[in-house]
């Protein structure tokens, strides 16, 4: 059985109030909690400075434009 992690780290009643419309479209569209535990918390944060580090690093030059395979262009219709 996983103990570790399981005690409350913050409490955000304040933002969540348990029965509010708020309440349930923050805790339907992202997953919080109104008492969250620390590994919640935690994983949580590993996955906004991984998605982070993702999106705001350099990718370097661009990535060479892919062609179809070789096809003659139509005659210009005059």
């Amino acid at each position: 059985m996983l103990t570790f992690g399981q005690s409350n780290a913050l409490n955000l009643t304040w933002l969540i109030a348990p029965g509010t419309i708020r309440a349930s479209l923050i805790t339907g569209m992202l997953g919080l909690q109104p008492t969250p535990t620390v590994i919640e918390v935690s994983l949580w944060l590993v996955y906004a400075i991984v998605m982070s580090l993702y999106v705001l690093w350099p990718h370097g030059r661009a990535p060479e434009q892919r062609r179809s395979p070789h096809v003659e262009p139509s005659p210009a219709h005059v």
